[in-house]
């Protein structure tokens, strides 16, 4: 099923592409996965936390497991403001799907907006993102900067929940 989902999602940018989306426009595709998303499970599963690195962690040393393993993901580095992520696609995927590389350049972009909106479970502003690293432009890994220090500046007042 993984190697069908992802040939859609793929395939779906590629015609929006198409179609005049922009990178800005694939970012906030992803980020919108917020909304759809802030009553659910998931948002519930946030709220127990603190601190946004606390968020980032738990979303990819937990989370990620259940929802998409078609890719590994790594945060190389994390301090309270910041963190660096990489993620590569898991060779076992790749061989199944005949692609050495799954998805594109810009479910990448939809990738980072999903990201970028981790702290708004919190009640939060959205983290900025920074791609500095994409494998669809031959590079070894995707890389992004994710930098949420504007959450510090601001009181925690958590998102309402329906319990």
């Amino acid at each position: 099923f993984a190697p069908i989902s992802m040939k859609f999602i793929t395939d779906l940018c590629a015609y929006l592409h198409q179609r005049q989306f922009q990178k800005a426009d694939f970012f906030a595709m992803g980020a919108f996965t917020y909304e759809g998303n802030k009553q659910s499970l998931i948002a519930q599963l946030f709220s127990k936390f603190q601190n946004t690195a606390e968020a980032y962690e738990f979303f990819f040393y937990d989370l990620m497991k259940l929802f998409e393993q078609n890719c590994t993901y790594t945060i190389t580095q994390i301090s309270d403001t910041s963190l660096t992520l990489e993620y590569l696609t898991n060779s076992d995927v790749a061989v199944e799907s005949g692609a050495r590389h799954l998805g594109s350049c810009h479910v990448c972009q939809i990738k980072a907006g999903a990201i970028a909106s981790i702290p708004r479970y919190l009640g939060l502003p959205a983290s900025k993102v920074k791609e500095v690293a994409c494998v669809h432009d031959g590079d070894a890994v995707c890389r992004l900067e994710v930098d949420f220090s504007e959450a510090k500046k601001v009181q925690v007042s958590r998102p309402f929940l329906t319990h």
